[in-house]
């Protein structure tokens, strides 16, 4: 499909999962709260990310992927799995645990018990941290027979902005289930397969 095709499905996507999301309310407690503003941060990665694919911005908008993937699985973690004192940690301004713990305490969570996320870390964490962090795949991308441009090819993008989009339709319903609002949950993931799939 021509990235100008995804990206109006992407547009969209991004017009209805903001307004599905925008005004849940959750519980008045720390856990929730954190929870739901790191699955939030993580749509609107989704956003800067397509907005800067629209706008021709490839390599800031590979740069995100890393910190949108890392705030959807910190909102996970938050959410089923931290103690009490690590979030009275956050509370206090302090930092959450690596990654790769966050990761590996989410397996024994019915949802995450398939091993996605510790899949995803494996086979594109190094690409991920690349894309935030300037490293080869950044600084190659931008040189052709030595002279400077940006080649990020159409398909990369496309991957990329699959990937950002679907990780905003699971951290949506992550925000639904923290709101213990099915009915949320269900319109966007039937919101989402309406754009996307249909077209797969």
């Amino acid at each position: 499909m021509p990235l100008a095709d995804i990206r109006d499905q992407s547009l969209a996507w991004m017009a209805q999962c903001i307004d599905l999301v925008n005004g849940t309310n959750v519980e008045d407690s720390p856990r929730a709260k954190i929870a739901a503003a790191f699955q939030h941060l993580c749509i609107e990665h989704y956003t800067a990310i397509h907005i800067l694919i629209d706008q021709d911005v490839r390599s800031s908008a590979l740069a995100l992927l890393r910190p949108q993937f890392e705030a959807y699985v910190r909102g996970a973690w938050y959410h089923h799995c931290a103690p009490d004192g690590a979030i009275e940690k956050l509370v206090r301004g302090g930092s959450t645990p690596q990654l790769a713990d966050l990761v590996e305490a989410l397996q024994v969570i019915p949802a995450y018990s398939a091993g996605s996320l510790a899949r995803i870390k494996a086979e594109h964490g190094q690409a991920l941290n690349d894309f935030t962090h300037g490293g080869a795949i950044q600084v190659f991308s931008r040189l052709e027979n030595w002279q400077i441009t940006s080649r990020h090819t159409d398909a990369n993008v496309e991957t990329a902005l699959r990937f950002s989009a679907r990780l905003s339709m699971l951290a949506g319903v992550a925000i639904a289930e923290i709101a213990k609002n099915d009915v949320l949950g269900n319109n966007i993931k039937v919101a989402y397969d309406g754009i996307f799939e249909r077209a797969a």
